[in-house]
């Protein structure tokens, strides 16, 4: 089943058809070959393992109260 992708995560270095090539901007791709790493074909299909999740963000206030348990 095909997932709804944001334009930000599509390119080739997301996707589960390639392998990023180190020290190098460019990606082995089983469909087409070497290719770009920000590049993107139609084959495209989102590898989720290869995102890296934000950080969740910190507590603006760290209030000893607010955390009170009953």
């Amino acid at each position: 089943m095909k997932q709804k992708v944001d334009e930000e995560h599509r390119i080739c270095y997301y996707c589960e058809h390639s392998m990023p090539i180190m020290e190098s901007d460019a990606c082995v791709c089983r469909k087409k070959g070497l290719v770009c790493a920000d590049g993107c074909c139609r084959h495209f299909s989102l590898d989720v393992f290869k995102i890296n999740p934000r950080r969740p963000r910190a507590f603006e206030s760290a209030d000893p109260d607010w955390f009170h348990v009953f």
